[in-house]
């Protein structure tokens, strides 16, 4: 388990958190980084916009 963007190795509740929210594998940084961005720009955001069943 590594962080998509930097490939640093990750913790289990960093996997966890950021695969249940996501659906990529981030560090916190990166998920931090992430969840300002579409903050910052009011991006409505929802896993289920990018998964077609």
């Amino acid at each position: 388990m590594t962080c998509l963007e930097c490939n640093k190795e990750l913790s289990y509740l960093d996997h966890k958190s950021s695969m249940e929210i996501y659906g990529v594998e981030l560090c916190g940084k990166h998920k931090t980084r992430i969840d300002r961005l579409i903050k910052s720009n009011d991006t409505p955001w929802r896993l289920s916009n990018f998964i077609t069943p």
